[in-house]
């Protein structure tokens, strides 16, 4: 920013005080300003599909007039817990998803019996204990983890020296909770694309679908192996769709879903 020399003609700064007409400065932003100033008026805003909520500023030391904006939208992503992900020349960001409004049970899933599917829930990240050191202060929470532990208290400790005040430390902390809070979920499994009873055509990257499935392939009653069907961040995320043929020429859709807690 290039101070107008008109806009001081009338005005006497000696030049002792650091700033005279024609001074060139350079203003800092917050994130939330540089993300809007580069995208409001973009032509990738239709493309969009994202919802944050701006808390508290505080101040970047470091020189970001170089800085690429996807830096920022990561960084704003990873605070909020959000989804980022680019397909061909569109670029998405979530941190609230939408529902295909579909409840995918072992009648779905092609080769059932045969085990053609898979369920991985990993527990190793969860922590009953997130303590973070930063630039002489520090703070810790306790996650509800999902699991209990047989081994005693587990704690995990991050440092980071750019945070500077208590307010920093507490809300990284409570950014991490949910990390070490539940267990990873990856669902993999087939579904017969053209099968008269559900439509899989609203599954897109992005939205979410309600998983349930039996721990007994025999037995209904049985108690669920998984059952992620409250709406919402309740269900499965897909992050990746294909699509295959099989034999007779059968259309299938291989799915890929994760939790996002």
């Amino acid at each position: 920013v290039t101070l107008a020399a008109p806009a001081w003609n009338d005005v006497q700064m000696p030049e002792a005080d650091g700033i005279s007409k024609n001074d060139r400065i350079i203003l800092s932003k917050f994130y939330d300003s540089l993300i809007v100033d580069v995208w409001s008026d973009s032509g990738m805003v239709p493309a969009l599909d994202w919802s944050m909520t701006n808390g508290d500023k505080f101040t970047d030391p470091r020189d970001l007039t170089n800085e690429n904006i996807f830096n920022f939208v990561q960084k704003a992503m990873a605070t909020l817990n959000g989804l980022y992900w680019q397909q061909g020349g569109t670029v998405f960001f979530r941190n609230s998803y939408s529902s295909t409004g579909l409840t995918i049970t072992r009648d779905d899933i092609v080769n059932w019996e045969g085990g053609d599917w898979s369920l991985i829930i990993d527990s190793s990240n969860q922590r009953s204990t997130v303590k973070v050191e930063g630039d002489s202060v520090s703070g810790s929470t306790s996650p509800a983890v999902e699991y209990a532990f047989t081994s005693g208290t587990e704690t995990i400790t991050y440092v980071n020296s750019e945070l500077k005040s208590q307010k920093q430390v507490d809300r990284y902390a409570t950014s991490k909770d949910p990390l070490h809070a539940n267990a990873k979920v990856y669902a993999t499994f087939k579904l017969d694309y053209d099968s008269p009873f559900q439509d899989y055509s609203v599954i897109t990257l992005g939205k979410t679908m309600a998983l349930k499935l039996p721990s007994g392939v025999g037995n209904s009653a049985d108690l669920s192996l998984c059952n992620y069907s409250s709406g919402g961040d309740g269900e499965l995320v897909v992050i990746s769709k294909q699509m295959k043929r099989g034999i007779n020429d059968i259309q299938f859709m291989e799915v890929h879903l994760q939790r996002r807690d």
